[in-house]
């Protein structure tokens, strides 16, 4: 049995043994919860070690109800409790997800390993709306051999001209493989984003305590 379902298993278990539990202590809203929060952050565990980004949601919630239901009513009221769990949960979340970002460009610019000047060569209106929605065809060329290769989706916006260029990253087992990257105001905002939900969250998980 391979990690991936020794791990698949044990989550499994985590989430009947959890289901069980409340069931049995359901008279006890404590206990309840303590109960979900565990069973939330464990099953959570296995999922972040399997490298599934839904892990990061389970294991946030579930830590974060478990030291709520530890600060209730010894420092935080009922009101603060939810505020606390809210703002926790979103801290952790955020991140998760700062990190999730990183390690997840770090693979994909391992697959995609060579870099090349996409030019554009042609724009396709979206035939089933009458707003300016375009996708982009690219070519760009490899050890002799040109490529056309389309954008994802559909663009509204920043749309490129004929002939200018971006950078493509090329799967090197597949030539007609690429990636897209974000660009750089993208990558900035998503960040930014990151980072004023983290500091928003802290400064009132602080104020919670004055």
């Amino acid at each position: 049995m391979n990690k991936e379902k020794i791990l698949d298993s044990f989550s499994f278990i985590i989430v009947i043994l959890t289901l069980i539990l409340m069931l049995i202590f359901k008279d006890n809203i404590i206990i309840v919860g303590m109960i979900a929060g565990a069973g939330s952050f464990l099953y959570g565990m296995c999922n972040i070690v399997k490298k599934n980004s839904l892990g990061c949601i389970f294991f946030s919630l579930g830590l974060s109800l478990l030291i709520t239901l530890l600060l209730y009513k010894r420092v935080l009221d009922k009101a603060d409790s939810v505020t606390f769990m809210i703002c926790l949960s979103t801290f952790l979340i955020t991140i998760f997800t700062l990190i999730f970002m990183y390690f997840n460009d770090k693979k994909i610019f391992k697959q995609y390993d060579i870099v090349v000047d996409g030019k554009v060569v042609d724009l396709i209106k979206n035939p089933n709306t009458k707003q300016e929605f375009y996708q982009v065809i690219y070519e760009y060329e490899l050890k002799g051999k040109v490529y056309n290769v389309a954008t994802p989706g559909y663009m509204d916006r920043n749309i490129p001209s004929i002939g200018d260029t971006i950078k493509i990253y090329v799967d090197s087992k597949d030539l007609e493989n690429v990636y897209f990257d974000k660009t750089k105001k993208q990558k900035i905002c998503n960040v930014l984003l990151c980072l004023l939900l983290m500091v928003v969250s802290l400064i009132i998980l602080i104020n919670l305590f004055r």
